[in-house]
């Protein structure tokens, strides 16, 4: 190689310590450390983004989880980048969140003074300001507005680890020590992705670079339910992933909950739909007695399966009976079955 110095050190792994993790929010965002949170455009990223602003500002739990304090006031600071989303409009949503004029001081908000400069130039800058104001969270609103033309391709791997590389270990090396969140957008098919991962718009060295991704997803534009899911790095992993949960909103004051898992939302949707097909099976077999498998599917609009199930539920239960062999020339027949003789 022309030089006889080592591009690699041995390291004396064994008597390594174990890394010791503190929180900022519990199993959620290290206190040292970064996350993505993302999802597609009015998915509610950004209000996800302060609700964990104000739970750090305040020191009180957020989705469950503590808030864990150093002994001081929580102090945040807020980048809001995209222009479509006014300052006033930010301020609204903090101070109905409960943000007092006081806690106010420990909340410094900014945006965009100019169109142009460099992200190194950026990052530099708000080096400078962490120095002034060593804040326990940063949240950039979004990074894309952040990084700027350092990440010409989203799709390179290269150019966005780059870029990456040029963020949170400079201001490491400054000396702050708190945690990064980044607003990011998701992929618009994102629901239909297998991996929670996949649905990070850009280049899979994106949510490499990070310690949580958080995912605000909606599985259907024109309903209102919201989930939220995170994945952790695989040595980020004592409290586990957040599954797929319902994220629940004030209107009026903005602050979220967590409901029910998208799991539990998907079992109670197939009971509802079981109750259904069988109230609707009782009712036509009521008014059309004895009639074929394939008049009852066309009425009650279900799928064969579910109805061949349902029916065989229902026969087995002795609500329903069936007659006939089963073919062409004595295909199956429906009844509701007769109450018994004396029965009210």
């Amino acid at each position: 190689m022309g030089s006889s110095e080592s591009l690699f050190e041995q390291v004396d792994w064994f008597v390594l310590e174990p890394r010791k993790k503190r929180w900022l929010v519990d199993g959620l965002l290290l206190r040292k450390g970064s996350s993505l949170l993302v999802g597609k455009p009015k998915a509610g990223k950004s209000t996800v983004a302060k609700n964990i602003a104000v739970a750090v500002l305040k020191g009180h739990g957020i989705f469950g989880r503590s808030v864990e304090s150093t002994g001081q006031p929580g102090r945040v600071i807020y980048l809001q980048l995209e222009g479509k989303d006014d300052v006033a409009g930010t301020a609204e949503q903090f101070r109905a969140l409960g943000v007092t004029a006081k806690e106010s001081e420990r909340l410094k908000i900014f945006q965009r003074s100019v169109q142009r400069g460099k992200m190194e130039e950026r990052v530099l800058e708000l080096a400078e300001m962490l120095r002034k104001f060593p804040a326990d969270l940063v949240v950039v609103d979004t990074l894309r507005l952040f990084t700027g033309k350092a990440v010409k391709d989203t799709n390179s791997y290269d150019d966005t680890v780059e870029a990456m590389d040029n963020v949170e270990p400079v201001l490491r090396k400054s000396g702050w020590n708190g945690h990064l969140s980044a607003v990011h957008h998701g992929r618009k098919d994102d629901e239909k992705k297998n991996q929670m991962l996949d649905s990070v718009l850009g280049s899979s060295g994106l949510a490499a670079s990070v310690n949580t991704v958080i995912l605000i997803s909606h599985p259907d534009d024109d309903s209102p339910l919201r989930l939220m899911s995170s994945k952790q790095n695989e040595t980020e992993k004592a409290f586990g992933d957040m599954p797929k949960t319902e994220v629940l909103m004030d209107e009026d004051t903005f602050a979220l909950s967590l409901g029910r898992t998208f799991k539990e939302i998907a079992e109670e949707q197939t009971k509802k739909q079981k109750v259904n097909l069988a109230v609707k099976i009782q009712q036509y077999l009521t008014d059309h007695p004895g009639c074929a498998f394939a008049e009852l599917q066309q009425s009650v609009a279900a799928r064969k399966k579910n109805l061949v199930d349902e029916l065989a539920l229902m026969t087995q239960l002795n609500i329903v009976t069936r007659n006939g062999d089963g073919t062409k020339k004595s295909p199956f027949t429906y009844n509701m079955t007769a109450p018994a003789e004396g029965a009210v």
